[in-house]
């Protein structure tokens, strides 16, 4: 992935990055009187302006959410409506697993009218 930043110039490929893990072998791992786990590191470099980085705990199985940004493209006020936006809709699906996910749009009117506006201002 370096080398094909570096043939384009050293700008992002992508603008965002969405991951998701669930490594489950971790809770096989601590479970085991063999093996024990001391320390984890995360080796990967933030490439991505934004990333929304979703995981599930090994221990309590609890999906956990981190969102990274680059401050020279994102306001922490952004961040903070965006972290909203997502708790707001994750909320709303683990509240009606059966609903479409059209069937209850996340964006609020006004929300909706700004993003629209942004849109409109950038083409």
């Amino acid at each position: 992935m370096a080398k094909i930043v570096q043939d384009h110039g050293g700008a992002p490929l992508f603008e965002t990055l969405f991951n998701y893990t669930h490594f489950h072998i971790y809770q096989e791992i601590e479970q085991s009187k063999r093996v024990r786990i001391v320390e984890s590191m995360d080796f990967s470099e933030p490439i991505y302006p934004l990333v929304a980085d979703f995981y599930r705990e090994a221990a309590s199985d609890q999906l956990r959410l981190a969102l990274v940004w680059d401050a020279k493209e994102f306001e922490q006020i952004q961040m903070e409506s965006m972290m909203k936006l997502y708790m707001r809709t994750l909320t709303e699906i683990a509240r009606t697993p059966h609903l479409s996910c059209t069937a209850n749009p996340s964006l609020s009117p006004e929300e909706a009218h700004t993003i629209l506006k942004l849109r409109i201002q950038l083409t």
